[in-house]
């Protein structure tokens, strides 16, 4: 497979088997730069993608609101109150949320 120019996009298919030459070149003992270019990229697209595959991913759950205790669809830990309790908690005056 030819390296692909730089406004040309890789298919996922694509990129996971260039992920995987490159890696595999890597275990071999190449540097990054000539697994890179065995793969069929640059180093910089290669960095990019394996930093993707390492950003965390919200899991959303159904969680019990704290303030009326209905269950709701919550994406983290952060979000404790369903959308009718946080509604009533912005519309307080500034004085009493503080």
């Amino acid at each position: 497979m030819a390296a692909k120019k730089r406004f040309e996009r890789y298919s996922a298919a694509e990129r996971n088997a260039v992920l995987r030459r490159y890696r595999a070149a890597r275990a071999k003992g190449q540097s990054p730069t000539a697994a890179a270019r065995q793969a069929g990229t640059d180093l910089t697209t290669l960095e990019r993608w394996e930093a993707d595959e390492a950003a965390p991913v919200a899991v959303i759950k159904n969680r019990q609101c704290l303030g009326c205790s209905t269950t709701f669809r919550s994406g983290g830990n952060h979000n404790r109150l369903c959308p009718k309790c946080s509604g009533a908690i912005a519309a307080l005056p500034r004085a009493w949320s503080a």
